[in-house]
């Protein structure tokens, strides 16, 4: 997304008023972008594989 992350985006949605639920599907996410999505109350987070070999089992 040009111009806004994934953060960004999440923060300008609670600000409007979101309350639905949100799931955060990322490759990066260290204990650091972590804690930063637990501030907007994020329900969930799934980590994508880093790599094709951890994609696949390998």
């Amino acid at each position: 997304m040009p111009n806004l992350d994934g953060w960004r985006l999440i923060m300008e949605a609670r600000a409007g008023g979101f309350i639905g639920k949100v799931i955060v599907f990322s490759a990066l996410m260290d204990d650091h972008e972590r804690q930063r999505y637990r501030y907007l109350e994020i329900d969930r987070f799934l980590e994508k594989p880093r790599n094709q070999a951890s994609s696949c089992g390998l």
